[in-house]
């Protein structure tokens, strides 16, 4: 996920401008670049961000005049994955819905009966029952409620070949 800086009005040539990114904090986190890789960020510190965050980008033009633009980041979304395959490679190995704002999830087999709920849901969810038990190989349908924003359902497929 990419910011791009967009507070410098039409006087000023970005070519020769430079770029200060700032966290919430007036931290320092990037310089000299019109975007900011929030992903990167976000991967870099140990700090649990959540939404909504802000961060500030500091423009300055050749002439050393500065402006300061905040940009708030109301929700984090991706495309939610489609599958894990839990094998242990570190690879797609849970359902990451990490910086989604999760209130509840819930998984259903394909008969619809409930084999899985956590609510405030992050990355638990490994292919397990509510008991525990290893799921079998298939497709399963999640429910999921938002802090913020419509309910969303859809599907994900377990895989354990290695």
């Amino acid at each position: 996920m990419l910011f791009r800086s967009s507070s410098a009005d039409q006087s000023v040539d970005l070519s020769s401008a430079t770029f200060q990114w700032q966290n919430q904090e007036n931290q320092n986190i990037g310089l000299n670049s019109s975007t900011l890789n929030v992903t990167e960020y976000l991967s870099s510190t140990s700090a649990n961000e959540e939404v909504p965050m802000t961060f500030y980008v500091i423009v300055t033009n050749a002439d050393g005049c500065s402006k300061k633009e905040a940009i708030t980041l109301e929700k984090v979304f991706c495309d939610i994955q489609k599958g894990i395959s839990v094998n242990n490679d570190g690879k797609n190995d849970f359902f990451d819905l990490s910086l989604m704002g999760v209130k509840h999830l819930s998984i259903f087999n394909r008969y619809g009966m409930k084999v899985y709920a956590k609510s405030n849901y992050t990355v638990e969810w490994k292919g397990q029952s509510d008991n525990g038990d290893d799921l079998p190989d298939g497709t399963y349908y999640y429910v999921i409620d938002f802090n913020s924003g419509p309910t969303k359902t859809g599907w994900i497929y377990i895989s354990r070949e290695e």
